[in-house]
């Protein structure tokens, strides 16, 4: 049932006036989507106006049905304020999905890229840090975190298989009240978590916001022994946040892929705030230059083939006292942040890249 309903509404959606009509019938019920809309509008739209509530109401679920865009997706890529040709150029989180599991299917590769202590191992020298696997079930578990601890003292912890920023934090026994073994059998047992050196960042990114890793996420695609630079975003903290994920918090603008300039002022993804400045540093954002691109580049020339077979690949980088270094690298990176940047959607690079090749999978 749930394929004929795909299949039908795929049909439907060459004739724009059906999806219309539906998406009117579907908000007069009031319910459809209505906890995701009433979100959408607590986070992004300051109206009190009934009709206009009403009519966005039908536009998103219009979307919804025609472009399989999300509500936060509407707002956050402006479609209220843009047409049909300019919306059928954006790529949604429902559709990257879909290519990701294509891909996953195809290649088992993404295993390596999800579990953070094998992506360490694989990529280990482009790292240019030490890393320690904090295995629950492992005997050696508590001795492995106090001879890190006892290494470093102050360190990062990383979920194993953990995502968008989230559950990391900085371990400092300076200032814990607690000796590295208490911590480990009152915080983390029953956890595993990878123990990552402190990366010691360059001041020339350090500058934008020095309480975090500020990060220049570099989307690959790697085919047939060519290398495409997809799209670029740099990434920075807010406030005392370690973490720079636009998901957690962060800020983030789009760079451009040949020159390293970053090209939009700095935004984040809650209510889509635009900043020319970083707010805590006043570091101009817009035009700012990526330092050290060249080398940057030079380095993606050479991780993207460790892995010959995993074509699309989201790197994080941070740009460290001794060079540019890999953060962590992604199986399946968010289109978001870059069509929610450039206010521009990214069809035509995707269907180039990792939509001709699933299509032939």
């Amino acid at each position: 049932m749930l394929y004929l309903l795909k299949k039908i509404l795929i049909t439907a959606r060459r004739y724009p006036v059906v999806i219309k009509m539906a998406a009117t019938i579907l908000a007069s019920f009031g319910n459809y989507m209505e906890t995701d809309i009433n979100r959408a509008f607590v986070s992004f739209v300051d109206s009190n106006d009934e009709q206009n509530l009403s009519n966005l109401r039908k536009d998103i679920i219009y979307c919804k049905l025609m472009y399989r865009m999300s509500p936060s997706e509407y707002f956050l890529f402006n479609f209220q304020n843009k047409n049909d040709n300019e919306r059928k150029q954006y790529v949604s989180h429902s559709e990257r999905k879909e290519f990701a599991k294509k891909l996953n299917l195809n290649d088992e590769t993404w295993k390596v890229l999800r579990d953070k202590y094998q992506a360490y191992l694989t990529f280990k020298p482009f790292y240019k840090r030490e890393a320690a696997l904090i295995c629950h079930n492992s005997e050696n578990s508590l001795n492995i975190f106090c001879e890190f601890a006892n290494k470093y003292v102050k360190f990062v912890l990383k979920p194993l298989g953990g995502e968008k920023g989230q559950g990391i934090y900085v371990v400092d026994f300076q200032k814990e009240q607690q000796a590295p073994e208490e911590f480990y059998k009152s915080k983390l047992n029953g956890q595993d978590f990878v123990a990552e050196e402190l990366i010691k960042q360059d001041f020339s990114m350090a500058k934008f916001h020095q309480e975090s890793v500020n990060t220049l996420r570099m989307v690959t695609w790697y085919d047939k022994g060519m290398i495409r630079k997809v799209y670029a975003l740099v990434r920075m903290g807010m406030g005392k946040s370690f973490v720079d994920n636009a998901s957690a918090g962060g800020i983030i603008a789009a760079v451009d892929v040949d020159s390293g300039i970053i090209i939009s002022p700095g935004m984040r993804e809650t209510r889509k705030m635009v900043f020319e400045q970083h707010p805590d540093s006043d570091e101009p954002i817009l035009g700012a230059q990526i330092p050290k691109w060249n080398e940057l580049n030079l380095l993606i020339n050479e991780v993207v083939k460790v892995l010959p077979t995993r074509k699309w690949i989201g790197w994080d980088f941070a740009l460290s006292e001794s060079g540019w270094l890999i953060v962590e690298a992604n199986s399946t990176p968010s289109f978001v942040g870059i069509q929610m940047c450039t206010g521009k959607g990214i069809r035509h690079i995707i269907d180039a890249t990792i939509g001709s090749y699933c299509q032939l999978l």
